[in-house]
């Protein structure tokens, strides 16, 4: 091979100066390719590489580009990128880490050799790639920008032992890096754009309606396909034209009246920052809606002005159609809507009721939608309970008046039309029995008596009365029939759901601590809330003394809900718990806690968590986050610090004194995540609530800080919240 020697230190400023700009290329790959070519001209290295992140890779995958002296065959590159595309994870490693590397021997790192290795298993010949990385070194450094840490990474190889790269080369690089990271980013905004117009001008083929643009200066700046069909003039070959002047000497002619089509487009033009719709018509009789409105870009500068033409001719001529037809059709299109309206109703009836969590919430749906479908004055839902018949919802009806129809009703005849399993409809109080007239209230004078069952088993029964005769017909007994059917599917699941829910309540419960432990110096209460109208959460709490004389603090969240959630919730405090006693360090127990639960958890399940661990007798606390809001500690003067997870990718446990007077508060995400018209309490809020209440006992600031939050959210907390507050007390 030609004799090529490494970079000298202080190479970096000329590589800087050929990174500039790579030329008017627009694809990112070959843009990676000229850029990979000038820095191992620079360099003077047999191979560089340039491996960026795909944005446009929904899997978040890589494009590399490369380049190699010309004695290296094409075919050994292909085989040094593999099928992965990434140069045998090299590049991937500086920038994975953020940091330089070197790898005075390329043919025996690890992660060369098991990618080599891969390679044989799946058939490919490697021989001369091992051959061409025996002698082989390189090194790497990562590419950034500040919105970007990890935009991608360069590499150099050299296959020549006797010419190793190192320091000399990766001062260069570093140098150069920041050039490079902008010019990478400027190419991979103008393949953005590339693609981005490609669509933009599919959508504007691909649509029937005709689009005009114009710019600022009234110049046309483009008209699709469907445009210049509409208008009868190549709106491309008058790009750049003034608009005004196009449309009074080739435009106005195409449409019925050129004269109002002139001056409705320049009052359009004169009122650039105005909308305006109108309607035209063409010479040929065809009929088109114009929407004419200002283009403005993200901060609201006007860039231009857009219009759209829809052919609306075929619609037209079917609303007319329609309008010829409306006097025979009246009748019939009054069932039909009738029946629409109807079904709605009775489909978002029964989602009404199929989304109630509990009995007591379906009843009520039950009453306000049968009284809606029928027109009915009154309603009253009866339900079996234990061989009795038991009022359980009204509607319309004074709560004397109940009393009375429950003390006065005929309950054998109740018993008796409820054993039947069918409906009762009365068209006439007054000429049936007293014991027909006790079941209603005094005014009533018809009545439906519907049955509430799901499969074998019976709940109840819906009672609608109204004030007229004959108010209730075949009509209104099928449409309360069926939502009577759906009343009582939702029944079934409400009587589940409500039984799950005492499960899961009641193991929730029994999993959280009673009381935290009474420690000389410390002063500790805890708090959980399950969201409202859910299932007991996954969140949790609990606080246990070491064997060394530490006390430990806990607070997490696994995600889910129910009695799942709970169980998985005690596997990961009592593993914690009993970890503690061979590990006292946060950090360390986190990651062993880590690699216990994570082959135990089910798929898509997480856990969040913050320890803490309180060393009384040297003032001082150490903790430890995982995917967990940071802890909060006040000192005794009333300033507050948030304790951030100081390891980044690693479990690792931060330090802080804790002297009397100080407080710490830690709570689980559903207190900064609590959502008001779309906007969250926040950390801020969060931080300004502990403030406001530090100092306080511990278990009335738990109480504070979490009726600040629910109070912000009116009393609709979607999440549930875990609270351990810890103040340090001064014996």
């Amino acid at each position: 091979m030609p004799d090529r020697r490494p970079a000298e230190p202080g190479s970096g400023d000329a590589l800087a100066r050929v990174l500039s700009d790579p030329g008017p290329i627009t694809h990112l790959a070959a843009t990676l390719d000229e850029l990979s070519g000038r820095v191992r001209e620079v360099m003077g290295a047999d191979l560089a590489a340039i491996i960026v992140i795909d944005e446009a890779d929904p899997e978040g995958g890589t494009v590399l580009g490369a380049d190699v002296a010309q004695d290296v065959a094409p075919e050994l590159l292909r085989r040094l990128a593999g099928p992965s595309d990434d140069l045998l994870a090299l590049p991937g490693q500086a920038m994975w880490s953020g940091s330089p590397v070197v790898w005075p021997r390329v043919g025996s790192e690890a992660a060369v050799v098991d990618r080599l290795a891969e390679l044989e298993r799946g058939g490919t010949d490697v021989s001369q790639v091992r051959a061409l990385l025996a002698g082989a070194s390189g090194v790497a450094v990562p590419l950034a920008t500040p919105n970007h840490p990890r935009l991608g990474a360069v590499c150099l190889l050299s296959f020549h032992a006797e010419r190793p790269l190192g320091a000399p080369a990766i001062d260069a690089l570093e140098a150069a890096a920041r050039q490079l990271s902008l010019t990478v980013r400027n190419h991979q905004w103008r393949d953005r754009n590339r693609r981005t117009r490609q669509v933009l001008q599919a959508v504007l083929e691909s649509t029937p309606s005709a689009v005009i643009v114009t710019d600022l200066r009234e110049r046309l700046l483009l008209g699709n396909r469907a445009a210049s069909e509409l208008l009868g003039v190549d709106l491309e070959a008058h790009a750049g034209e003034p608009y005004r002047l196009l449309m009074e000497q080739h435009l106005r002619w195409r449409f019925a009246d050129p004269d109002a089509y002139m001056a409705a487009s320049a009052a359009a033009l004169d009122a650039p920052g105005d909308a305006a719709e109108d309607e035209l018509r063409t010479a040929d009789g065809r009929i088109c809606e114009r929407y004419s409105a200002p283009m403005r870009d993200t901060s609201g500068d006007l860039l231009g002005r857009v219009e759209i033409l829809t052919d609306v001719t075929p619609a037209r001529r079917a609303l007319d159609e329609a309008h010829r037809l409306a006097d025979e059709a009246a009748q019939l299109r009054h069932m039909e809507d009738r029946r629409n309206r109807e079904e709605t109703a009775l489909a978002r009836a029964a989602h009404l009721m199929a989304s109630a969590l509990t009995s007591a919430d379906v009843h009520v749906h039950l009453l306000d939608q049968a009284r809606e479908l029928t027109g009915a004055d009154s309603g009253v839902v009866f339900l079996l309970e234990h061989e009795d018949i038991v009022p359980t919802a009204s509607s319309g009806v004074a709560e004397a008046e109940l009393d009375g129809m429950v003390q006065g009703g005929d309950r054998e005849l109740l018993h008796r039309l409820l054993s039947t399993r069918r409906a009762f409809m009365c068209s006439d109080t007054r000429l049936e029995a007293p014991a027909v007239r006790s079941l209603v209230p005094a005014s009533a004078v018809s009545f439906l008596l519907v049955p509430l069952a799901a499969g074998e088993r019976l709940y109840g029964v819906l009672l609608i009365a109204s004030d007229r005769p004959r108010a209730f017909g075949g009509h209104e007994l099928r449409l309360l029939s069926e939502l009577s059917a759906h009343a009582g599917m939702a029944l079934h699941h409400a009587a589940l759901f409500e039984q799950e829910h005492h499960v899961a309540e009641t193991l929730q419960v029994a999993l959280l601590p009673d009381d935290l432990p009474h420690i000389p110096g410390l002063e500790m209460a805890g708090l959980y809330r399950a969201a409202a109208g859910s299932l007991a959460g996954g969140d949790f709490y609990g606080a246990w003394e070491l064997a060394g004389g530490e006390v430990a603090v806990l607070v997490g969240d696994v995600s889910g809900k129910g009695a799942e959630a709970a169980g998985l919730t005690a596997m990961v405090r009592y593993a914690a718990e009993g970890m503690s006693v061979h590990e006292r360090d946060p950090g360390r127990l986190t990651t062993a806690l880590n690699e216990l639960l994570l082959p135990r958890l089910p798929d898509g399940t997480f856990v969040a968590l913050a320890l803490v661990v309180i060393d009384l007798a040297a003032d001082r606390l150490r903790w430890c986050t995982a995917g967990h809001p940071p802890p909060l500690l006040v000192r005794a003067g009333g300033e507050l610090t948030a304790l951030e997870d100081p390891g980044g990718a690693e479990y690792v446990s931060g330090f802080a004194i804790f002297s009397p007077g100080d407080t710490l508060f830690l709570s689980t995400d559903g207190l900064i995540e609590a959502r008001r018209d779309g906007e969250e309490f926040g950390e801020d809020r969060l931080r300004a609530a502990v403030l406001e209440h530090v100092g306080e006992p511990p278990r009335s600031l738990a109480r504070a800080v979490h009726g600040a939050v629910n109070a912000w959210t009116a009393g609709r907390l979607p999440d549930d919240v875990a609270i351990a507050v810890v103040a340090r007390t001064g014996s």
